[in-house]
């Protein structure tokens, strides 16, 4: 590895002296540079030692304490001063001030050339960049062998650490918990975080020091959205930022891989808790057979998730990493999970992203699932939309219109909107016309301009449902039935994709 200002001031060869600044020799000097300019901070920086023949050192004590503020603030790792060159004369405030910096201050004897100093430091470089180019073929060895072991998200991070000599913790920049269901989180993690206080999201690679000197280094793992991956370094190593970002790479490669493998199983389930769904809609069969091949028995629940498609898909991956028992699937712009957990509301709120919405059902058994899920849907689409609350419980002693339950509300709705709720395309297409028509206060013109038709079409489509549904539009009662009708509808959600609201059920 790069060696350190202590290392290069012991070399035997060079003689050199250290003045001031003891407790900085462990710093590490990758590159050594020689200039006797003014500023010589404008061209030194981290990791850097200044070689200089004194000549620009200010005379005035307060000038030389400003020059050595200056360098350590760009954080130079150390100053050799030519000794028999001319300089200025070191004052013992210079020497008082770089102690208290941790600025190492040395001497080079005369008449040794100072490119004996930077080929010392030279060497070195060359030994780290070699040994740094080694951990990183390792790493990207690991990340081709990877294709075919069948290693857990646990074990490829811990190879990843043990490669790099680095302890890592992969975790949720959203809420600082493992991403890993299976890991526990080391406990320095929690005490770094507690220390630090949770900050933003952390967009770059980012070096966290602890009041205690815990040095800890957090990068985002870029093809893994969310996740952060927290190094902390072991007696026996340093922490070279590069090997840090390459290993970041690698177990962003690993992560990803399983979180797509992972995604086709959800994708499989999903397919399958569909059919299950719209079998046991349409048919009324019990569905506990079918849930008992997905591992699920007793009793579960279902939650609905409202909101940005993103957001939706975030949650419900952190709800898996958070060991979460679900299923979800697709329909309708929501996503409906069945769940079992000991604590559903508590991680659920914990784990939800903003803007999403969730409800939640009643426990019930498997074989009716689906009863489950109409009411965690009638709980977040009849609540009020402004209301504080993100997740809302199905409450049947609460009722809603007159209704305190999905299913009084869809026998109402069959009752009324019946003999259109098959699954005709002019049918649906009269179901959009009327929930248009009501919305706009009856308006042809302005069903018609947001439905992009002529007005005439719209009165045309207004008499086929009055033929359909063998009602008077003109009478009041009417329109007060379908306007219910339609809300609770909406309410449920159009949901001839999953069977509800099929004839078959009348």
């Amino acid at each position: 590895m790069a060696i350190t200002v202590g290392e290069l001031i012991a070399l035997p060869e060079l003689q050199l002296t250290l003045l001031a600044g003891k407790g900085g020799t462990e710093r590490t000097v990758e590159w050594a540079h020689t200039s006797d300019l003014p500023n010589p901070w404008r061209w030194v920086g981290a990791r850097q030692a200044l070689l200089t023949n004194g000549g620009a050192i200010p005379t005035a004590a307060d000038d030389q304490i400003a020059w050595a503020r200056s360098l350590a603030e760009r954080e130079v790792s150390g100053v050799g001063i030519g000794a028999e060159m001319g300089g200025s004369d070191l004052t013992d405030e210079l020497l008082e001030v770089c102690d208290d910096l941790d600025l190492p201050l040395f001497s080079i004897p005369y008449p040794l050339p100072f490119v004996a100093v930077a080929q010392a430091v030279a060497e070195s470089a060359t030994l780290a960049q070699t040994h740094r180019l080694r951990i990183i073929s390792r790493l990207y060895d690991f990340m081709s062998r990877d294709q075919t072991e069948s290693l857990t998200g646990a074990e490829a991070v811990s190879t990843v650490a043990d490669i790099i000599g680095h302890e890592i913790a992969i975790i949720d920049d959203h809420c600082w918990d493992s991403w890993i269901a299976s890991e526990a989180l080391p406990e320095w993690v929690p005490q770094l975080v507690e220390q630090r206080g949770r900050s933003k999201r952390i967009n770059v690679p980012t070096v966290w020091e602890s009041p205690s000197a815990e040095v800890a280094h957090l990068v985002p793992l870029g093809t893994l959205p969310g996740a952060l991956a927290v190094f902390r370094r072991s007696h026996t190593s340093s922490s070279d930022q590069s090997t840090l970002l390459h290993a970041a790479s690698v177990l962003g490669t690993a992560l990803s891989r399983r979180e797509l493998q992972a995604m086709h199983v959800n994708r499989v389930h999903s397919e399958y808790l569909s059919r299950i769904l719209i079998d046991q809609n349409r048919f009324g069969f019990e569905s506990s057979g079918w849930m008992h091949q997905l591992g699920y028995s007793g009793q579960v629940e279902a939650v609905t998730l409202l909101g940005p498609p993103s957001r939706r898909e975030s949650t419900v991956s952190r709800l898996q990493r958070h060991g979460v028992r679900l299923e979800v699937t697709l329909q309708n712009e929501r996503h409906l999970l069945v769940v079992q957990h000991n604590d559903l509301a508590t991680t659920l709120e914990h784990c939800l992203e903003p803007q999403v919405r969730a409800g939640i059902g009643l426990a019930v058994d498997t074989g009716v699932v689906h009863e489950s899920l109409k009411q965690s849907l009638w709980a977040v689409k009849t609540a009020p939309a402004d209301a504080s609350a993100s997740i809302v419980h199905y409450d049947p002693a609460t009722p809603w219109m007159g209704f305190h339950d999905p299913q009084a509300g869809e026998d109402f709705v069959n009752r009324i909107l019946g003999p259109l709720l098959d699954d005709t395309p002019s049918h649906a297409m009269l179901i959009e016309t009327l929930d248009v028509y009501l919305k706009e206060n009856r308006s042809p013109q302005k069903a018609a301009q947001h439905l992009v038709v002529h007005r005439q079409t719209v009165i045309q489509r207004m008499k086929k449902v009055e033929a359909a549904l063998s009602v008077d539009l003109a009478d009041t009662a009417v329109i007060a039935q379908l306007w219910v009708a339609m809300t609770v509808y909406r309410a449920l959600g159009d949901s001839r994709a999953s069977g509800q609201f099929h004839r078959s059920r009348r």
